[in-house]
């Protein structure tokens, strides 16, 4: 969810089935959306507007109406546009059965959609179909300046070639030896791509070595760099080489310009088929980032918080400036289910909530607060 500059409140959520909306709340006014294939998502506008009586009441929705659907993210710009991405498999279309769509070839594609904050569609972008092989997802999409120019830049995973082409040029990324890789492209507000980068494969054909990105989010308050989390394993390079054995989350800082300049990561067990227990990141004064894990928690070159055995949920923050970790990771102990790795700040404190099993029949709920 985010909120516009109107106060009205922007939600995209999965269904399956259908949902029904209350439009007008005086007049009884309802609007029905129903999943035409096997679950797949909505993208709504919602009235909070204080002028209007906070009603609640739905402005707009767009149904999608896709196989596969999966990754849904979008982010807006200083107008209130909205520029959603996400995955999608054959065929992807936006707002009921007569709204504009896609078709791929590929094992799966993304999407890019500029929807402006009346609920009109301006455009729709994915890959060049022709040039591009294998499976391509996007995952996450940020807002950000690079200079004084309004960019959007997103974070995804390839397989094999990704190619994006804009009506005068093009630019790809393509990995080899290495089950599945990351992309970040940077794209500008009519939908072309400005850089494409991907961490560089150095040892391909190691056994199930892989980078995956999960999120990215734009310091807008500093250098105005873009920050990136997920989980690698095996030898890549984003602006130093680096190598592991053993799954690690890591956290790359990546220029305006679209380099790679900055590397760290913390060496966990982590939880196996779990796509919920991503990494997480939120800026406060600091790059914070928090994840879950069992077993002993490594960082800063060696330093070591025992693990009990459980899946612990940990929080940690990265200071920019000398590349090094907090002295102190909080940590969640026990075994969580059901959690909220969606951490926020305020540059002094960080709150974060969730559940986690106290006995064989037994569990409880928590919200805390800790300090930065």
């Amino acid at each position: 969810m985010q909120f516009l500059n109107s106060g009205d409140l922007i939600v995209t959520s999965n269904y399956s089935g259908n949902i029904t909306f209350i439009q007008n709340t005086e007049k009884s006014e309802y609007v029905t959306i129903s999943d035409v294939k096997d679950g797949t998502y909505f993208l709504a506008r919602f009235n909070l507007n204080p002028a209007l009586g906070f009603s609640g009441d739905l402005n707009w929705v767009l149904p999608m109406i896709a196989f596969g659907t999966q990754n849904v993210d979008f982010c807006l710009d200083l107008e209130d546009s909205v520029y959603l991405t996400g995955t999608y498999q054959n065929k992807f279309r936006l707002g009921y059965l007569n709204g504009p769509g896609l078709t791929s070839t590929l094992v799966t594609d993304m999407f890019l959609v500029k929807v402006r904050n009346n609920g009109g569609i301006e455009w729709l972008r994915s890959s060049d179909k022709e040039s591009s092989s294998g499976a391509i997802r996007a995952k996450s999409i940020t807002f950000n300046l690079t200079g004084d120019s309004p960019r959007v830049t997103i974070l995804g995973q390839f397989n094999s070639k990704f190619k994006y082409t804009n009506p005068d040029s093009s630019l790809s990324v393509e990995c080899s030896g290495v089950n599945y890789n990351t992309w970040i492209g940077q794209f500008d507000l009519f939908g072309n791509v400005k850089w494409l980068i991907s961490p560089e494969v150095i040892l391909p054909d190691l056994e199930n070595s892989y980078v995956d990105g999960y999120q990215i989010i734009w310091d807008a308050l500093n250098r105005g760099n873009l920050y990136i989390t997920g989980v690698l394993i095996g030898e890549f390079k984003f602006n130093v080489e680096v190598g592991s054995t053993d799954d690690v989350v890591y956290v790359a800082e990546i220029s305006p310009e679209g380099r790679f300049t900055l590397y760290n990561y913390l060496r966990v067990d982590l939880p196996k088929n779990q796509n919920d227990w991503y990494p997480h990141l939120s800026f406060g004064n600091k790059l914070i980032v928090s994840f879950f894990g069992w077993g002993d928690l490594y960082f800063n070159g060696g330093e070591i918080i025992s693990g009990n055995g459980l899946i612990n949920l940990y929080i940690n923050s990265l200071n920019i400036q000398n590349n090094t970790w907090g002295e102190f990771p909080i940590h969640v102990s026990g075994n969580v289910v059901n959690p909220s790795n969606n951490i926020i700040t305020n540059g002094i404190n960080i709150y974060t909530t969730g559940t986690y099993i106290l006995s064989m029949n037994n569990t409880n709920g928590f919200i805390r607060k800790y300090l930065l």
